[in-house]
């Protein structure tokens, strides 16, 4: 394992045991190959960017925001290298609700800038601009990981647009560790940070790759204007986090979901914002991980309550 990689373990993710599930999450859902999910698909242009979606169902809306790494398919089932990837969430949600699965800005078919500046509260603004583009006056955000961010941003800057938000895998105000935030960024750049991930995610019961095949998996993978574009989002994420003050301007029910393995300063995180929130809930998945717990019963399960029992 790379010096690199054991500065962002030991200095970002925390714990002796998380064996970087934070970015294989993210870099999972990044390398889906294929998807089920039938849905309709569209784009628009969001103050320059495009910004692709899918979207199935009828009813109230909801809004899907991946993690960091991921794109529209985390919602759904697809292929990583020989693993399936299966969560379900969007199909399920479509039987009741008209569900809306972005590619945020930097990811999927969404355009790539380079620039950081060109992220951070516009990954939020993009949400926005979405509803504006689908004509839908509110809609309930369900976001994951880096989601969760987006849409903790989206909730308190245009809390009008919003009728319930649901943090999985993550809350609205989360520290960032500068240097490791920074290391693992120039790790994606280069792509020196991906290398090993393939190495240690290929199946148990096939051969590993070697250091220059898993370079050449990442190389076809991921484009230099990729991981430039993936880079630069997560650069901007400390301009993502709003203020407590600022959270709570948005009224709407609020749920926080999360495995029972999540990183530890995820777990400490929730309960000190549903303090400082003063209301909200939330649902613990036994067994879940980070990576896991999007695909996990339990999950969708907490997400389906929650909504119903918010129905406008």
């Amino acid at each position: 394992m790379s010096a690199l990689f054991e500065q962002i373990r030991s200095a970002f993710f925390e714990g002796r045991d998380m064996k970087f599930r934070y970015i294989t999450v993210m870099l999972a859902s990044t390398l889906v190959m294929a998807s089920s999910v039938v849905a309709e698909d569209g784009s628009f242009d969001s103050n320059g960017v495009k910004i692709y979606y899918v979207t199935e169902g009828n009813g109230e809306p909801v809004v899907l925001i991946h993690g960091f790494m991921a794109d529209h398919d985390m919602w759904g089932k697809g292929r990583f290298l020989n693993s399936v990837l299966e969560t379900k969430v969007m199909a399920t949600l479509a039987k009741d609700y008209r569900v809306i699965a972005l590619d945020c800005r930097g990811h999927g078919k969404s355009g790539k800038p380079s620039q950081t500046e060109s992220y951070g509260p516009a990954m939020a603004e993009d949400v926005v601009r979405l509803l504006d583009h689908l004509k839908i006056p509110k809609a309930h955000l369900v976001g994951y990981s880096m989601g969760s961010l987006i849409a903790g941003r989206v909730a308190a800057m245009h809390p009008e647009r919003v009728l319930s938000v649901t943090f999985g895998g993550g809350a609205a105000i989360i520290p960032i560790e500068a240097k490791a935030q920074e290391a693992f960024a120039k790790g994606i750049e280069d792509g020196t940070a991906l290398i090993p991930l393939v190495i240690g995610l290929s199946p148990a019961d096939q051969p590993k790759p070697t250091r220059q095949e898993a370079e050449a998996i990442v190389n076809k993978l991921l484009s230099a204007e990729a991981r430039s574009g993936l880079a630069a989002a997560l650069r901007s994420f400390e301009n993502i986090i709003v203020t407590p003050e600022e959270l709570k301007k948005c009224k709407a029910p609020v749920l926080y979901v999360h495995g029972a393995n999540e990183y530890p300063h995820i777990k400490a995180r929730v309960p000190v914002e549903l303090k400082l929130l003063g209301r909200g809930e939330l649902k613990v998945v036994d067994g879940g991980d980070h990576l896991s717990t999007p695909g996990q019963p339990e999950f969708l399960a907490a997400v389906l309550e929650f909504l119903r029992a918010n129905k406008q």
